[in-house]
């Protein structure tokens, strides 16, 4: 890459001249380079994990998330090494899972709501979900370590935990994950303070 000059007041200059060079500001500097037209080999591999970026974004906006359940995927997000957004870390944890077991089905969970908070319990339900599913609510007091869980409840229709022997007025974090042997899912980390006693 070469650098550009020119006296006094100097010059600037964008975009490609023909198909020979490119010129773009580059870290404060006016540069320019060859044209180049990069390669797209659409290997087999290059495709499959294109497909499966493809899916996790359609899940994403299929998934109809509330302003609850994007706070809950930011959460998470800030739980991991990588600096990412919401979207990134449910794109992320979709693709991971469907590579573990490509056999596996991601069954949405959304419209996470709590109900019925008290100084030592709470419920929370998945408006959107796939009940033909089995779930799990992983629970704690930090948002990095969630050693408790519950299973839901069984009720048809609904999926309902209950969350039961918590301390007064305290923050609790959780997530809930699918079970089933072929089928995955997981939310974003959500937040619950239980009453005052």
């Amino acid at each position: 890459m070469a650098k550009t000059k020119a006296p006094l007041f100097s010059l600037e200059a964008r975009g490609a001249l023909g198909e020979a060079i490119v010129y773009f500001p580059w870290k404060g500097i006016n540069a320019v380079r060859q044209y180049v037209i990069p390669t797209n080999p659409k290997s087999t591999l290059q495709t499959s994990q294109r497909n499966k970026l493809t899916n996790a974004v359609n899940e994403f906006h299929n998934a109809a998330y509330s302003a609850a359940d994007m706070s809950a995927w930011i959460r998470y997000a800030g739980t991991l090494a990588k600096v990412m957004s919401g979207f990134n870390a449910m794109c992320r944890s979709h693709i991971k899972a469907i590579v573990a077991n490509a056999a596996a089905v991601w069954n949405s969970l959304s419209q996470v709501t709590t109900s019925n908070v008290t100084a030592a319990a709470f419920d929370v339900s998945p408006a959107k979900a796939t009940k033909a599913d089995t779930y799990k609510l992983y629970y704690g007091t930090k948002g990095t370590y969630m050693p408790n869980e519950v299973a839901d409840s069984g009720i048809d229709p609904a999926v309902l935990f209950a969350l039961t022997g918590l301390t007064a007025n305290t923050d609790y974090y959780f997530y809930i994950k699918a079970t089933a042997a072929n089928s995955v899912a997981r939310t974003g980390i959500y937040k619950q303070r239980t009453a005052s006693s």
